[in-house]
């Protein structure tokens, strides 16, 4: 039985990025535990991976040249990825368009 979390064989890389407060402030809302009154380890990175997820699917349907797809996402468009973090799932039903 193992114990903990299972290992990221995928290497992450730090983005600075400037959001604007009225939206930063929303998602904020949006990812808070309302148990903890925290956010979630890792929730704001797993939401922007998501998100980049879907643009990159919409970029590679309208012009599959532009963005070639890996064995990675294709697992992760059948399901076979773990979850990046215990809310993903939460996450996943959350619609933030």
């Amino acid at each position: 039985m193992s114990r903990g979390r299972t290992a990221n064989t995928e290497k992450s890389i730090r983005w600075r990025i400037e959001v604007k407060e009225r939206i930063a402030a929303q998602v904020e809302l949006l990812l808070l535990d309302p148990l903890t009154g925290d956010i979630a380890y890792g929730a704001r990175s797993a939401l922007v991976n998501q998100l980049l997820r879907e643009w990159l699917d919409k970029q590679r349907r309208a012009n599959p040249v532009i963005v070639e797809e890996t064995e990675e996402d294709r697992r992760e468009a059948r399901g076979d990825r773990e979850p990046e973090m215990r809310f993903q799932a939460d996450l996943d039903k959350k619609d933030f368009g």
